[in-house]
C-alpha cells in the first residue's frame, strides 16, 4: 500500500497505518512537544535488577535493569483507543538519554522497545 506523507510516496505496511493514522499533516518527529508553548516534562524511572563485575580497584560495576520514561505528546490523534505498537516508535518524538559519566558510553533508544500510548496521549517507553 502506499500512502502520500510529506511530498514522497513511501510504502507502509498495515501495522504502520494505526501509527500514521495519529499523525496530523505536520507533525515533525524530531521536534520535541511542548505544552502550551513551553518544553515538556519528561520522567524518567530505572528499575535495577542486578549490579555484578564488580571492580574494586578500578571502581567498575555493570548495572542491570529497566528504564521507563514518560511524556505527553499532545500533537498526536487518537480515536479514544490506546495504541500498543512498537512500530509507532519510528513515526514519533522520543528522548534521548545519555549517561555521561560512565566508562562505556551508551545511548539509550527508547524506540527498540515497548510503546504504549494511552487514550490521553500519554506516552510510556521501556528499554
Amino acid at each position: 500500500m502506499n500512502f502520500f506523507m510529506s511530498h514522497e510516496y513511501l510504502s507502509y505496511s498495515l501495522e504502520d497505518q494505526e501509527c500514521l493514522d495519529m499523525l496530523p499533516p505536520d507533525y515533525k518527529k524530531y521536534e520535541a512537544p511542548k505544552q502550551k508553548g513551553e518544553p515538556i516534562t519528561v520522567s524518567f524511572h530505572l528499575s535495577i535488577t542486578n549490579i555484578d563485575e564488580i571492580d574494586e580497584g578500578n571502581m567498575d560495576f555493570n548495572l542491570h535493569g529497566y528504564l521507563r520514561a514518560t511524556w505527553k505528546d499532545e500533537r498526536l490523534f487518537l480515536n479514544g483507543s490506546e495504541i500498543r505498537n512498537i512500530e509507532c516508535a519510528e513515526y514519533i518524538w522520543t528522548p534521548s538519554l545519555r549517561f555521561r559519566t560512565v566508562e562505556k558510553k551508551e545511548t539509550f533508544d527508547l524506540r527498540e522497545n515497548l510503546i504504549y500510548i494511552s487514550e490521553n496521549l500519554t506516552i510510556y517507553a521501556q528499554k
